[in-house]
């Protein structure tokens, strides 16, 4: 509905400048009421937070006198709705223009209502309406322009006024026609404003977090928005671009150029008085340096199942972002999606009936864009699993599950797979070669019996993927890329049989999929020549990121927006990376002056070695780049500590039990390197008395398999292995408890060796937490060897010992260790790890 004039007010300043006060209402089209304002009773003010706050609002009070002889004639004022009022303040005199607009505010003032009081009222501007919605362009997946973006925010407010912007900033690599900005030229992708897949920022903060990216403030005047760079607000003569509101303006989009002259009474000039500047920022500016902050998309595919659709094609070609689902061959039937079902809130129903027969396209599918930086990146899946057990009286416990998925390169018939469960060896496999079927084993141990649910994940190191082929398309998969993700069947293992079984009933989603690898920080800059401009100020978004993870996620140029773009200018052209690596010091914000690296030029990840440190010292860090202006750029000041560990340290889960001398195995004089001793002994309760435990059984005699008799440094690790494969493990016995510790992040522990535990009785008291009593090794007594037991030969050759030190005596070399004892003795056991 259209607004109409319900109450008016005029008034004269002393400034001799005449006008009305306006109060509209929304639907209205009767009488005009007059009303009278109190004596100085109008006020109109700027509010902006802070000099990093890009919005620069107006405020406007007035005081009106209640004198109508039916003085309940104002109380509809009082009682206002949001948006149902517009206040205008309208000069007439000595031109015409209108000075304010924006709604009266709903939390008006509480004050006494009666005949002839004066009664104070408040309104906002049109931008104080942003904060509880957002431009709804955004709900879908697309790129957009920012001017777009911008007009249809501004367009939300019921303020549809042509936009005003002046900003030279642009994507080096574009130049600006005469009529454009950056605002036209480049965009972003729309996921960047979703918190989640319901959730999406408010408009207030994305025309925030657009504006703060390029130093740019937004404020209402006279009928037009304006846009314009910090240094040019207190300028007196302005070019803008000027674009029409509803207008479509892609990257070759023309607006007007208008040439603004500005007087005393405009924002500029104000000074914006009662606000303070930061000591960080100085009036007038010749640098603008923003440090881009990595940023992800929540999730690469869409978690809202109720729009997959039914598709016969094979192999299935989802768009981006949608799921498709084929029932395939054999039994398999999906019967509903999009509905929640126990722990799933998004899940897809499906049936099973026999005989079924595998295919690659029985399940349900959907693209991915991901963007492959180097061998790091890796792709991360995760969803829910729901199964009906009411048919098996069983224990889930005698469980293992299957679930099956697969990984298409889109617009290939290529697949993703792993050469061996046992290496970290992946392809890409042309049509036809490899197994195109990959697998994720759970255990029915993992279920949660209340509902028989489970939560899947596997990760697939994409950026480790050859490409099995020869020619130009051999090597890694590495940059912008699409895959189709297919979940297909999953089938279940009684105990140990080989028969697959299948479910009648399951539900499976809450589908997310995220990317991992090496991020880093990008830097954009923008100059300004005048000379009048003296200092630089630094902003930090974490909004764009160049070289991230997920698809599009920065900022984008090009007639399509294909682009991402890696710097900023005023100038034309792309200025050349000649130099980069890090620069450090005992200092604050270190320079090229000192120490530093080399790594290269030009855009993209690097890995620099510093050397030639200090140990026990406080270093400053800084990247940096250097363009072919001479221009060098640094990213944030970093700090670190060169670290001497010594025994007895707190470390990596435990204590510090040794640190390897010139001549030990692992010895490096650069870099230190030793073992870390558990904080206490470790045992199970079962085969396990007072804290002592077996070293393992005698019957069977422990003869098969490689011998665990390593007694150097270093040989701990080597024994477990080799006991985990020769011998009948146990969880109660020192071995098994060994490797199966795990503290905190920290696992990796083994059963020392006879040297390596003579080490931790060496150093037992610093270590702490040890009894005067034996304690097991990991070294077994040497083959062929036959043992004695009260004078008599007994078990020759059948490797039934192992060493044991007592911590409770004095044990020194070389008489260690004291005795050798048989495998199902009580003995203590202390984990141990390397580091």
């Amino acid at each position: 509905m259209a607004y109409g004039v319900n109450y008016r007010a005029g008034f004269a300043s002393p400034s001799n400048r005449v006008g009305y006060l306006y109060i509209d209402k929304d639907g209205y089209s009767g009488a005009i009421t007059d009303i009278k304002l109190a004596a100085n009773g109008l006020k109109l003010s700027h509010v902006w937070e802070s000099w990093d706050s890009p919005i620069i609002g107006l405020r406007l009070e007035f005081d009106i006198v209640n004198d109508k002889t039916d003085f309940f004639e104002l109380l509809p004022l009082l009682s206002a709705e949001e948006k149902e009022y517009k206040i205008r303040v309208v000069i007439t005199s000595p031109t015409s223009y209108t000075l304010f607009e924006g709604y009266l505010n709903c939390d008006t003032i509480t004050q006494k209502y009666l005949h002839k009081q004066t009664i104070r009222f408040a309104a906002s501007s049109y931008l104080s309406k942003l904060d509880n919605d957002h431009p709804v362009s955004i709900d879908t997946l697309q790129n957009k322009r920012f001017l777009a973006i911008i007009d249809e925010i501004l367009i939300s407010t019921g303020a549809s006024y042509n936009i005003r912007v002046n900003a030279l900033l642009h994507a080096e690599g574009d130049i600006l026609a005469v009529g454009q900005t950056l605002f036209n030229k480049n965009g972003f992708y729309t996921e960047l404003f979703w918190i989640d897949n319901i959730e999406r920022t408010t408009a207030l903060e994305i025309l925030k977090k657009i504006l703060t990216s390029f130093n740019c403030y937004i404020y209402w005047k006279q009928d037009f928005w304006y846009i314009e760079r910090y240094e040019d607000i207190y300028s007196i003569s302005v070019d803008f671009v000027e674009y029409t509101t509803g207008v479509d303006y892609d990257s070759t989009g023309i607006g007007t150029v208008v040439n603004v002259v500005r007087f005393i009474t405009d924002v500029h000039t104000l000074k914006f008085i009662e606000q303070s500047q930061t000591q960080s920022v100085i009036p007038g500016m010749k640098t603008i340096q923003v440090n881009l902050q990595d940023k992800r998309l929540n999730n690469l595919v869409n978690g809202d199942l109720l729009g997959m659709t039914p598709v016969a094609a094979t192999p299935p070609a989802p768009a981006y972002r949608l799921w498709q689902y084929t029932n395939g061959v054999g039994g398999f039937n999906i019967i509903s999606w999009g509905n929640p079902r126990g722990i799933i809130s998004n899940s897809v129903y499906r049936t099973m009936t026999l005989p079924f027969v595998y295919d690659l396209e029985s399940g349900i599918f959907t693209s991915i864009k991901l963007t492959v930086v180097d061998t790091t990146t890796a792709i991360n899946v995760v969803f829910k699993f729901v199964g009906d057990f009411s048919t098996y009286t069983g224990s889930l416990d005698d469980f293992t599950f299957s679930f099956r998925w697969n990984l298409r390169k889109a617009g290939t018939s290529d697949y993703i797979c792993q050469s061996s469960e046992d290496t970290n060896d992946w392809n890409l496999y042309p049509a036809g070669a490899g197994d195109r079927i990959q697998i994720v084993t759970v255990e029915g141990s993992s279920f949660d019996k209340k509902n028989n649910s489970v939560e899947v994940s596997f990760t697939i190191p994409i950026g480790l993927v050859d490409v099995i082929s020869s020619g130009a398309d051999a090597g890694k998969v590495i940059g912008d890329q699409e895959f189709i993700l297919g979940l297909l069947v999953e089938s279940y293992k009684i105990n140990d049989s080989t028969t697959d079984y299948y479910l009648s009933d399951v539900w499976f989603g809450d589908v997310v999929v995220t990317s991992t690898g090496t991020l880093q920080d990008n830097v954009i800059k923008g100059k300004n020549d005048n000379a009048k401009f003296l200092n630089k100020k630094e902003i930090g978004v974490d909004l764009y990121d160049g070289l991230g993870f997920d698809y599009k996620n920065s900022i984008l140029r090009g007639a399509s927006m294909e682009y991402r773009t890696e710097r900023w200018g005023t100038g034309g052209g792309s200025a050349e990376i000649v130099a980069r690596g890090v620069c450090w010091g005992v200092s604050a914000n270190p320079v090229i002056a000192m120490s530093h690296t080399v790594d290269g030029t030009g855009t993209g990840s690097f890995v620099s070695y510093l050397t030639g440190l200090t140990l026990n010292q406080l270093y400053h860090i800084r990247a940096y780049m250097t363009d072919a202006d001479g221009n060098t750029s640094y990213g944030d000041d970093k700090t670190f500590t060169t670290r001497v560990l010594a025994i007895g340290d707190s470390y990596r889960g435990g204590k510090v039990a040794y640190i390897y001398q010139v001549g030990d195995p692992g010895y490096d004089p650069d870099v230190q390197h030793g073992i870390v001793a558990a904080l206490s002994d470790q045992y199970t309760n079962a085969h396990a008395v007072g804290g002592h435990i077996f070293w393992g059984s005698l019957s069977p005699a422990r003869t098969e398999g490689p011998q665990a008799w390593g007694f150097s440094l270093g040989d701990g690790i080597t024994n477990s292995g080799l006991i985990a494969v020769g011998a009948v493990q146990y969880s109660e016995y020192a071995n098994k408890v060994c490797i199966d510790y795990v503290v905190g992040a920290y696992g990796n522990w083994y059963f020392p060796s006879v040297l390596e535990l003579h080490k931790l009785y060496l150093n037992r008291v610093v270590i702490g937490g040890f009894a005067a009593d034996w304690y097991w090794s990991s070294t077994e007594g040497v083959p062929g060897t036959d043992w004695t037991d009260n004078g008599s030969i007994i078990y020759s050759g059948e490797n039934r010992f192992a060493w044991a030190l007592h911590f409770g005596v004095d044990v020194s070399l070389p008489n260690y260790p004291t005795s050798m004892y048989r495998k199902n003795n009580w003995m203590r056991v202390r984990p141990i790890q390397y580091f």
